[in-house]
């Protein structure tokens, strides 16, 4: 079991250098006196997301840097504009920590099988890239409008993008080809959940009481639930 946790509570951190976490392994055993966890990784700013790859033997992670060099890393400096996350892939086999990227791309939204990532930046929108960092291939132009997530299926097939104007793609992560669901189904606030078989996208538009099923194959949406909420 590998997970993020802050070694120190958040009011030792606060206003210092924080808030960090690290990434520990865990080996489960017959009791919890047994449990055996040890840290991979210490000091890792910014609360970063941590994307395995389907093997199970890579991650991705995406902590916070001192970008402008004075020393000091924090979120509040991210705020304004100073501090800036990174793509790094770190290797179990190897216990090693490698750095793709040094341009600060807005998000990371997953790690192919082999150990390509694909990265979002606001200017030149989707990208696959290599574990070097070098561009393998563009997923899309930059985006004309604010998106409020990005959803890789399961099998990081397909990309799930929900648009600020309530329009969702899916993307395929091998052709870059984009189709539009049949309904205007997504905006915020919507949520979205993937079937383990990736077949399915579950939709759900909280403020109306709807909720739908997006066929991944015709991209076809199904109103399922109406609670009627107006």
């Amino acid at each position: 079991i590998y997970f993020l946790w802050d070694p120190v509570t958040m009011a030792e951190q606060y206003g210092v250098l924080g808030p960090f976490q690290n990434l520990y392994l865990t080996s489960p055993g017959e009791s919890a006196d047994d449990w055996q966890i040890k840290p991979l990784l210490e000091g890792l700013a910014g609360g970063p997301n941590l994307i395995p790859s389907p093997d199970k033997t890579t991650f991705a992670i995406n902590p916070l840097e001192d970008t402008n060099g004075d020393g000091h890393i924090s979120t509040e400096s991210q705020n304004r504009g100073f501090d800036h996350p990174n793509i790094h892939l770190y290797s179990l086999p190897t216990d090693s920590l490698t750095r793709v990227t040094s341009d600060t791309p807005q998000s990371m939204i997953t790690l192919l099988e082999d150990n390509k990532v694909i990265a979002y930046y606001f200017d030149r929108g989707l990208v696959v890239l290599n574990s070097d960092g070098s561009l393998d291939r563009q997923l899309s132009p930059p985006f004309s409008e604010q998106t409020h997530w990005i959803h890789p299926s399961p099998d990081n097939q397909q990309l799930a993008i929900n648009f600020e104007s309530g329009q969702l793609h899916l993307l395929t992560t091998n052709s870059g080809e984009a189709r539009q669901a049949t309904q205007d189904i997504g905006g915020n606030p919507v949520e979205a959940v993937w079937s383990p078989d990736s077949q399915w996208l579950a939709v759900a538009q909280r403020l109306l009481g709807q909720f739908f099923l997006l066929d991944a194959k015709t991209a076809e949406v199904q109103l399922i639930l109406d609670l009627g909420i107006v």
